[in-house]
């Protein structure tokens, strides 16, 4: 169970990077919002992912990529594993390097993973109710 606390302080970091007055997050922000957002929000679905689903939303590639919307001017991708690990990268340029960090969330059901992408700004190409 995460504490209201970290919730609390990682929102307020958050806040301080999307507007601009930090340079990044760690993942144990990124962990934290994800987690608690998940805990909050019920899935609308308990039906497994599977590699026919995950292709009929809109994931691509060997990986089942999905770029996520740029936010605060760093794009990243959302990558799903149908064992229902989610992999959250973001790249970043660090003096001049590329970089890119990324978090693990555990998605179960197909309920999880539309909770994820909406979390992240990431529309699916299914209805809702499918």
């Amino acid at each position: 169970m995460i504490e209201a606390s970290e919730v609390k302080a990682a929102v307020e970091r958050a806040r301080g990077f999307f507007s601009g007055n930090l340079p990044s997050l760690c993942h144990d922000d990124y962990k934290t919002l994800a987690s608690a957002y998940l805990s909050s929000h019920h899935a609308d679905s308990e039906t497994p992912i599977d590699e026919e689903w995950l292709r009929s939303v809109g994931f691509t590639g060997d990986d089942y990529d999905m770029p996520m919307p740029s936010h605060a001017g760093y794009p990243g991708d959302l990558s799903m594993m149908t064992s229902g690990w989610a992999f959250i990268t973001q790249y970043e340029k660090f003096d001049g390097e590329d970089d890119d960090s990324c978090v693990q969330v555990r998605c179960k059901t197909r309920g999880d993973v539309r909770r994820l992408c909406a979390a992240l700004g990431i529309e699916l190409k299914e209805k809702a109710s499918a």
